[in-house]
């Protein structure tokens, strides 16, 4: 469990890196939402159980990784994402990984989408019609049922294809 949880934090800190973001972004199971600039993390550090952020200052934070809901590099709070998601469709998926309750955030030309999961041997296991509106459109699924286990999420809009991978835990 560390071992995946430092990989994915690994993971998203590197994929942060190569964006444009300038932020990281967590929130704890508790509701409470920190974020850290880019530019004052010295070391993102993980063990015992823990997250440890030590800033340029010398202050090192510690977060119990039981206790952390999500990390990210886009303020999920307020639907601001990079430059590169600014087309006329994408899609974002979080958290990630995810317990329960999996949100979609999408830009649509069209009036309705298929949406689906399916396990990486290709089998779907979830599939539903969403009817949207053109734009921003963010909707919540229910994953509960799902078992632990990497999948794949994949949105059908007109002639469109979006996949992208989560983990479920």
């Amino acid at each position: 469990m560390i071992k995946k949880a430092r990989f994915i934090a690994l993971l998203l800190f590197s994929l942060g890196m190569t964006g444009h973001a300038q932020m990281m972004y967590f929130k704890e199971k508790s509701g409470t939402k920190i974020i850290f600039a880019i530019k004052d993390i010295r070391q993102l550090a993980f063990s015992g159980g823990n997250m440890m952020v030590n800033g340029h200052d010398g202050n090192p934070e510690t977060f119990a990784l039981t206790d952390i809901r999500y990390v990210n590099f886009t303020d999920l709070s307020t639907g601001d994402y990079p430059l590169e998601n600014k087309k006329p469709e994408f899609l974002a998926l979080f958290p990630n990984p995810v317990q329960d309750i999996l949100t979609l955030n999408y830009n649509s030309l069209g009036e309705a989408i298929q949406f689906e999961v399916m396990t990486l041997d290709g089998k779907t296991v979830y599939r539903n019609i969403i009817n949207i509106q053109a734009g921003t459109n963010q909707t919540d699924i229910n994953i509960t049922s799902l078992p632990k286990g990497i999948y794949l999420c994949r949105l059908i809009d007109g002639r469109v294809v979006l996949i992208h991978k989560f983990l479920k835990y």
